[in-house]
């Protein structure tokens, strides 16, 4: 049986060993207890008083999805048996596919992460025959309260994310299922994989060699989109608009990257000379700031052309572009490091927004995004979950 990566905690086990828990309603005759892995994972003094949790009985191999108490009750609420965070509906029998979304503070990672849902619930889902549904209830509402009331609603930006140190709610994911359907030779055949997002702090990326969390999440990914603010690197922001919004000055991108590759080589113990496998997406943010620097015969200048099916040329024409610019901008050091250290990579520019927000934070053009599906399309399309032709229409 295949193994499972939690979508709370991001423990990877066989799916065997996945945990129940209780759904008794007499406490008679099965007495809730606290619940110390829950209580850890919350970081709460006191660990919740719930229903007790138990393995899976023996014999259970190739049967996930019921189980029987010492209490006679049988029940299909199924746990992570490291967090004892509830698993979504029909885990086990679903791909799971956690995007790793990284970058530094104020890169714009909450903005990408609330426009790329509501992209794929909308116009990306109908060209891909696709639906995107949460997963879990929390989902639901902190995608509502903490980024669409902002962009789609109050058409202001998002405030930024706090540390993970600071609550446990901000720890929580954005668990989605994303089913595709495709006619088949007798009928529609549906694929349905879970995906994860986490937005994490920029500045725990500081220390992340202390956040367990984060670390598995990012560690045990399928795939990386590492965002970079282009306005940080000093070539671009000497030749923009100077009515462009500036963020202060952070560390070089490259810092991230590296510390992140580190990272990824401590926790899968991997050699200094290995490369690594997973696709890794390098997407530059906020380029409607900087598409007046660019050529106008500039790939990234044009809207992308996925009708169903990745265009595997126009990403490929990107790539190029972006790395020609890389190299002017910041050198060939990046770009270098990238080829010594990864397997798979290939440079994007995006903007969620569509323009800058003005002084006090406002959209007044509310929200048009531009080319976000790019990166997140290209690591489906590398998992093989997307199809991809070189002209990228039907």
């Amino acid at each position: 049986m295949a193994s499972l990566t939690c979508p709370y905690c991001f423990e990877r086990y066989p799916a065997s060993s996945i945990a129940y828990r209780c759904i008794n309603p007499e406490p008679a005759r099965c007495a809730p207890a606290p619940d110390e892995a829950l209580g850890r994972y919350q970081r709460l003094l006191s660990p919740p008083v719930l229903p007790r949790v138990f393995a899976s009985p023996p014999g259970m191999f190739g049967r996930v999805g019921k189980a029987k108490c010492a209490c006679g009750m049988a029940t299909t609420k199924t746990v992570c048996p490291e967090c004892h965070n509830d698993l979504p509906t029909q885990f086990a029998e679903m791909q799971s596919r956690t995007i790793a979304i990284i970058g530094a503070k104020e890169v714009g990672k909450s903005h990408y992460i609330a426009v790329l849902i509501h992209e794929l619930e909308t116009r990306i889902g109908m060209s891909f025959n696709a639906s995107l549904a949460t997963a879990d209830e929390t989902t639901r509402t902190r995608y509502l309260n903490e980024f669409r009331r902002f962009l789609y609603v109050d058409r202001v930006t998002i405030p930024p994310t706090a540390s993970a140190r600071a609550g446990s709610s901000v720890r929580l994911p954005l668990v989605y299922r994303l089913s595709f359907a495709r006619d088949g030779l007798f009928a529609n055949q549906v694929r349905v994989i879970m995906l994860v997002f986490f937005d994490t702090a920029g500045e725990d990326l500081k220390n992340i060699d202390l956040m367990s969390t984060e670390t598995r999440y990012i560690a045990n990914s399928d795939g990386l989109i590492f965002l970079l603010d282009p306005l940080q690197i000093p070539a671009v922001r000497q030749q923009v608009d100077p009515g462009v919004p500036l963020p202060v000055e952070d560390a070089p991108p490259q810092h991230i990257i590296e510390r992140v590759a580190q990272l990824v080589r401590e926790s899968n113990r991997l050699r200094p000379a290995d490369r690594l496998k997973a696709p890794v997406a390098l997407a530059f943010s906020k380029m409607d700031a900087v598409l007046p620097l660019m050529d106008p015969g500039a790939p990234v200048r044009h809207a992308s052309n996925h009708d169903g099916y990745f265009d595997i040329g126009g990403a490929q024409s990107t790539h190029a572009s972006m790395r020609s610019y890389l190299h002017e901008w910041i050198g060939a050091g990046l770009d270098q490091f990238m080829r010594h250290n990864f397997d798979n990579y290939s440079y994007f520019g995006v903007s969620a927004l569509g323009a800058p927000p003005d002084a006090q934070g406002h959209l007044p053009l509310g929200v048009a995004p531009f080319r976000v599906e790019d990166p997140f399309l290209w690591i489906l399309h590398e998992l093989g979950i997307v199809p991809g032709r070189k002209g990228g229409s039907r």
